[in-house]
């Protein structure tokens, strides 16, 4: 597997934390417990000690960010093998961070890693036509390669691409896939959000449980969306998203659908590669 400097954390799909039967949330600390751990406060350490120091430079270790680490990858540098910038919206690692591959394609090394910019949300990356095009919702970066995801450049759609399933839901996921769906030689968009207003919110969702570990509330859920570009890729023009369908029916998996077309318009095929909440990947 790709290795690199001094970091442990495994690069890995959004974390989604899901409600606990009431067995396993008996194991839990209790809020007074959680509320007298943070009240301990430890002495400041005598003049003559020192910081232990720890971490070995020279180790080849797994790469690795902080919390929701989102890879995209592609060629920073132009060498012809592909690096890897992280997205991480969260801690302890937050940013957009470039892993340059000292090694190569079939036995990538990266570096240690450089911060480009800051993190954000739900990114996600395409290559077409030997181009990378790198969005967050509603926003494309052409620069990323050199910072990060800073600034970018609004996608002309001032659209829904979804209600949540209940008033007042919540939706979480929300990636933009850019990709010559329809084999006119525009770009359309196809989104995956996933909806969490049946399942419940994070904490209310726990009594959701009933003594007998029944679960009552519905799954998480996870939709595609296509939003057909009628103009061209420089100047597109938007149609209203419309839900993309297997088997006659909608997809809809267990939240965040992460959904990369891999299949070529011209071919007349268009499989879609998505993952789930639950480590699933289907097509």
């Amino acid at each position: 597997m790709p290795r690199s400097g001094p970091q442990n954390a495994l690069i890995g799909a959004p974390s989604c934390a899901l409600a606990l039967p009431p067995a396993l949330q008996a194991l839990a600390p209790t809020p007074a417990a959680a509320a007298a751990a943070q009240e301990i406060v430890l002495p400041p350490p005598p003049p003559s000690l020192e910081r232990l120091r720890y971490n070995n430079p020279n180790l080849t270790v797994d790469l690795g960010v902080g919390l929701w680490a989102w890879p995209l990858p592609m060629d920073v540098n132009g060498d012809g093998v592909n690096d890897l910038l992280v997205n991480s919206p969260d801690a302890p690692f937050n940013g957009v961070w470039y892993f340059q591959n000292t090694g190569s394609n079939t036995e990538p090394l990266f570096a240690e890693p450089m911060r480009l910019s800051g993190g954000k949300q739900n990114s996600h990356f395409s290559h077409v036509d030997g181009k990378v095009y790198v969005t967050t919702p509603g926003r494309l970066y052409p620069n990323v390669k050199e910072t990060g995801l800073t600034g970018g450049e609004a996608i002309p759609f001032d659209g829904v691409v979804r209600e949540p399933d209940l008033p007042g839901g919540s939706l979480r996921g929300d990636q933009w896939h850019m990709v010559d769906y329809d084999g006119n030689v525009a770009l359309d968009i196809v989104v995956g959000v996933g909806d969490w207003s049946e399942y419940g919110s994070l904490g209310g969702a726990a009594d959701a449980w009933t003594d007998q570990g029944e679960w009552t509330n519905e799954p998480l859920h996870g939709y595609v969306y296509l939003i057909e570009n009628r103009g061209t890729t420089q100047q597109p023009v938007h149609a209203d998203p419309v839900t993309i369908q297997a088997a006659g029916k909608p997809i809809d998996v267990y939240d965040a659908p992460t959904p990369v077309v891999a299949g070529l318009p011209r071919s007349q095929t268009r499989p879609i590669v998505w993952s789930a909440c639950l480590t699933s990947v289907g097509e």
